[in-house]
């Protein structure tokens, strides 16, 4: 048997596909009156990653201004769509939410998203409280307008992103403290419209908490084939404990088998350290059960697997040259040799004009004492590079390997 030690060729690997976190690139301000009038196939050609759009809105007196920030395949790959995370307080949680989810699609654990941020404005206060919040609140509380701001999402929001940009029909809304209210409020008003509902650290004070669990649970009760998913976070607040023990407990009696959710503590940290740690959590938690390479691994048949991503996400399932490198050194080292190569064939179905795929399909061939097979991928690999009128420095690194492997599996 033929074996390569792959612990030195991930750092090579690794040292190959580095990206930038933070595209700086943002476009001009563009402002509308109404929703275009664009069909599916004529969603703007946009060259910029950041977009900053202003809207006036029938449900609110304001102009309502977002952010979209669009992921490195958008550009790269301008026949795919992407779902959507809608993040409130954009003006704070956009920077870092991007970062975090930059991090976890290279890494192979969600997809690439497109990510919108909602500005609040000066009427925040009255857009994420619902009515039923405020009707019995103390004097000097600013009326609830929830209703009208979720119909601002629904009917004009979703709607403006879905013709502007190429999204697919999944989407997810998420909000820390009086923003993670809001989120749970849309989920109990509209269970169907966003696929995943996330809040780090929702405002259930003593005096909010009963009519949410209340609405929650008559929700869980009234739809018993819901599927959408759910995910709240709770840190050292002890004003919001009881709060989250109530709807804790309502989701743990009351949701659907199909619901997804999870109740979270993080111990230790304060109020506004749950956005960070509590978005990668729900992000993780919502793409966790089947998106990452090793749940596909795991299935038996890796690549009716993965089609089956692409079709429930309505976005090719696709994932980066170091997310197949790690799961298939990962896989060769267990042992798997079999799952080895029919993840390094996907690898290859994937990226088939790029040499790297087939170096590592080489290797799990090699690992498997198959020389034959593995000399035709070295072979595929090498004419890759010399065909290639201007080959980078990093595809001439890697041609000087092949060669070896060559030399290596070559000898009897």
């Amino acid at each position: 048997m033929i074996t390569f030690n792959t612990i030195p060729v991930r750092a090579f690997i690794r040292s190959v596909f580095i990206v930038a976190i933070i595209s700086t690139t943002i476009s001009c301000e563009t402002k509308s009156a109404q929703i275009p009038n664009l069909q599916q196939n004529e969603v703007s050609q946009t060259k910029t990653s950041i977009n900053e759009h202003a809207m006036t809105s029938q449900f609110s007196e304001q102009e309502r201004h977002i952010t979209v920030q669009l992921p490195t395949g958008y550009f790269e790959r301008p026949d795919q769509r992407f779902p959507v995370l809608y993040i409130l307080d954009g003006e704070n949680n956009l920077e870092f939410t991007n970062i975090v989810a930059k991090f976890m699609s290279d890494d192979g654990q969600i997809p690439e998203l497109i990510i919108v941020g909602l500005h609040a404005g000066e009427t925040r206060g009255a857009d994420y409280s619902p009515e039923f919040v405020t009707e019995n609140a103390p004097a000097g509380t600013v009326p609830g307008e929830a209703t009208q701001f979720l119909k601002y999402i629904d009917m004009e929001l979703l709607p403006f992103i879905d013709q502007t940009y190429r999204t697919t029909s999944y989407h997810m809304l998420s909000g820390h403290s009086l923003g993670g209210l809001f989120s749970t409020f849309a989920l109990i008003e509209k269970p169907t419209l966003f696929q995943g509902y996330f809040a780090q650290s929702p405002f259930f004070n003593a005096r909010i908490s009963a009519s949410f669990v209340e609405r929650m649970t008559t929700l869980m009760k009234e739809n018993p084939d819901l599927q959408s998913s759910y995910f709240i976070t709770l840190g050292d607040e002890p004003n919001l404990e009881a709060g989250f023990v109530k709807m804790t407990s309502a989701l743990k009696d009351n949701a659907p088998v199909a619901f997804q959710w999870n109740a979270e503590r993080q111990d230790g940290r304060s109020h506004m350290q749950t956005r960070l740690i509590g978005i990668y959590r729900a992000l993780e938690q919502n793409f966790g059960q089947d998106w990452p390479l090793a749940q596909a691994a795991k299935s038996g048949n890796i690549k009716a697997h993965i089609d089956g991503l692409s079709k429930k996400y309505g976005t090719e399932a696709r994932y980066n040259h170091e997310g197949f490198f790690g799961e298939i050194q990962r896989l060769l080292q267990s042992g798997d040799v079999a799952s080895g190569i029919a993840m390094a064939k996907v690898y290859v179905d994937q990226y088939p004009d790029s040499p790297f795929p087939y170096f590592l399909l080489a290797n799990a061939y090699a690992s498997g004492g198959n020389r034959v097979a593995a000399l035709e991928q070295v072979d595929i690999a090498v004419n890759l590079i010399e065909s290639n009128p201007e080959p980078s420095a990093d595809m001439k690194q890697i041609y000087m390997r092949l060669k070896q492997m060559r030399t290596a599996l070559s000898a009897k």
